[in-house]
């Protein structure tokens, strides 16, 4: 089961929803932190976020266009998933311990992470700027 994730401002939907920035990928401690904007919660705004997984035993990185999750949201958690169960039984130096597994689905890629948890800090709505008077939207000056 596919369980949307909330975030203080909403539930982030659609492939316009997510915005990679950076992705810092650390072996010790591993873990991976996601930083981008997200521009579906506040209507007219963007949202900067860090999102971090820590705990990480498993990632996958699919280009958007293949993928057919069918997801509710933007980023969700996998309810009883088969993965981290599979993991469990063939582990056999106690590493799975309460691990979770999520899918977080940007503009071009959707992520599969397995790990003990997360954390996602959201930073105050920046308001989208219109363009400047003389000004046509996507011209390079």
């Amino acid at each position: 089961m596919l369980q949307p994730i909330a975030t203080a401002l909403g539930i982030p939907k659609g492939r316009d929803s997510i915005y990679l920035g950076t992705i810092e990928h650390s072996v010790c401690p591993r873990e991976i932190t996601f930083r981008g904007n997200i521009e579906s919660l506040v209507p007219g705004a963007s949202v900067r976020f860090v999102l971090r997984f820590h705990g990480l035993l498993e990632l996958h990185s699919l280009e958007l266009d293949f993928t057919d999750f069918g997801l509710p949201a933007s980023f969700v958690e996998v309810v009883a998933s088969e993965r981290v169960a599979a993991m469990q039984r063939r582990d056999h130096s106690a590493k799975v311990r309460g691990h979770r597994h999520f899918i977080l689905a940007t503009y071009d890629e959707v992520f599969e992470v397995i790990c003990q948890g997360y954390e996602l800090a959201l930073e105050e709505p920046l308001p989208h700027l219109p363009p400047e008077e003389g000004e046509q939207e996507g011209e390079d000056g």
